[in-house]
């Protein structure tokens, strides 16, 4: 099979400490598909790193790390003649399912605003979203707040950011910081 790695994004410790976000992990995930071009058939790994941060929030008089923050890396490929890459086709809703697997009883998500910020040296075209949802172990249902990038072009890969947040936490100038702090390691 054809494999690719991705590098890995992470956001510098200055812009950590300035926007009160720690980081919680870094994994990697490899996805295996059949590709078939010029009657040629190709199995090809793909291996995805994603940095996954988060911020304790007061809510309902207790704290919890619901405030999350992912740079998500992954190959720029061509197998046959033909490039690749998942992520990077994905709609803007498809990559906010990403970042909602951290919340529980996720529904009504609604497009919001837009903005362009500047991630690795490229202008990015964020959405905002925003969607009903649980915060993990509380039961109890808030509206959250999405920030999903485009995916950015940088040397092989393409680093897709990605936020959410209670919306009554308001946390959009750090989201915003740390898009702008993300750097970029190559494989």
């Amino acid at each position: 099979p054809a494999e690719f790695t991705a590098g890995t994004a992470t956001v510098a410790d200055g812009t950590l400490s300035d926007t009160g976000y720690e980081l919680n992990d870094v994994s990697e995930e490899t996805l295996s598909r059949e590709v078939e071009a010029a009657g040629q058939t190709r199995e090809v790994r793909v291996t995805n790193t994603v940095a996954e941060y988060d911020k304790a929030v007061e809510l309902f008089g207790e704290r919890y790390q619901a405030a999350v923050f992912a740079a998500v890396t992954t190959p720029r490929i061509e197998v046959l003649g033909q490039a690749l890459n998942p992520v990077a086709e994905f709609s803007t809703r498809e990559r906010a399912e990403i970042i909602l697997n951290r919340f529980e009883n996720v529904g009504d998500l609604e497009r919001g605003s837009e903005y362009t910020t500047t991630v690795l040296e490229s202008d990015a075209d964020v959405v905002v979203y925003t969607a009903q949802g649980e915060i993990e172990g509380t039961g109890a249902s808030t509206e959250l707040e999405l920030h999903i990038g485009e995916p950015v072009s940088v040397d092989d890969d393409f680093v897709l950011p990605l936020a959410a947040y209670p919306a009554a936490f308001s946390d959009g100038e750090n989201v915003r910081l740390m898009m702008n702090g993300i750097e970029h390691e190559s494989d």
